[in-house]
């Protein structure tokens, strides 16, 4: 199912992520056990033909465990041994979502951003990826990183996503941030250094195509042949592989 692009401020720049890539979920403490005592999660995963599952799933789910409320929201979305509903879908999320469990409130989060199910709405849609990326959820916290990367050398920008997902190893924030500490407010070359450095590990050609400038030019203060021609060499080198698999 496609979905509409969201044009609002706060959140017209959408992830590539959407909640059926994220269809791995972990059970929190919460969810360890049904009322009887027995494992609600082991029993939907030792179920061994697609309908015990099912029925395991959705015995969980009505049980109030938030796991199960998620893997079945995902299985109405994704149309996994279901009709697709996606009504029913934003029914299991907003209930796995109201006991804080981070993945329906993404999942969540993204139906307001699209439309899907519900009206688009910035300010919940805001509402519900702060409350996952608050319990450490990555796809929120890259998603409001993203969104902050907008604006993020304006006057008074907010950045506190890009630092929490840039210590948490996404690239593209590391760079961001890096670029932050390059800027003339901002300027800490070796704040700008290591994020970029970082980034370029992770085979940024951007960070690395940065570093080859930061070490080469003087008002950076760290002019460095060496490192210079390193990072020249693994931009060119990344370059002619995007190349190769172009052909």
């Amino acid at each position: 199912m496609k979905r509409p692009y969201l044009r609002t401020t706060i959140l017209c720049l959408a992830v590539g992520a959407s909640a059926l890539a994220y269809a791995n979920i972990k059970p929190s403490n919460k969810d360890s056990k049904s009322a009887d005592g027995n494992s609600a999660v082991i029993n939907v995963e030792s179920a061994t033909t697609a309908d015990s599952a099912l029925d395991a799933t959705m015995n969980a789910a009505q049980e109030g465990l938030a796991h199960a409320q998620v893997k079945l929201g995902l299985m109405y979305e994704q149309g996994e041994q279901l009709e697709v509903d996606v009504d029913q879908a934003a029914f299991w999320y907003r209930l796995a979502a109201n006991q804080n469990h981070p993945q329906g409130q993404y999942n969540l989060a993204l139906l307001y951003i699209y439309g899907v199910s519900v009206a688009q709405d910035a300010t919940l849609a805001t509402y519900w990826l702060e409350r996952a990326a608050a319990n450490g959820y990555m796809p929120a916290i890259i998603h409001l990183a993203r969104n902050q990367e907008m604006y993020f050398l304006q006057d008074g920008a907010d950045i506190q996503w890009i630092k929490i997902a840039a210590s948490r190893g996404d690239a593209l924030s590391q760079l961001s941030l890096a670029q932050w500490h390059l800027s003339d407010k901002h300027m800490d070359t070796v704040k700008a250094e290591f994020w970029l450095t970082n980034a370029a590990e992770y085979d940024s050609a951007e960070a690395q195509k940065l570093l080859v400038e930061f070490y080469s030019l003087s008002k950076y203060q760290r002019v460095n042949p060496e490192k210079a021609n390193y990072w020249q060499t693994r931009y060119t080198n990344s370059q002619l592989v995007i190349q190769n698999q172009v052909r």
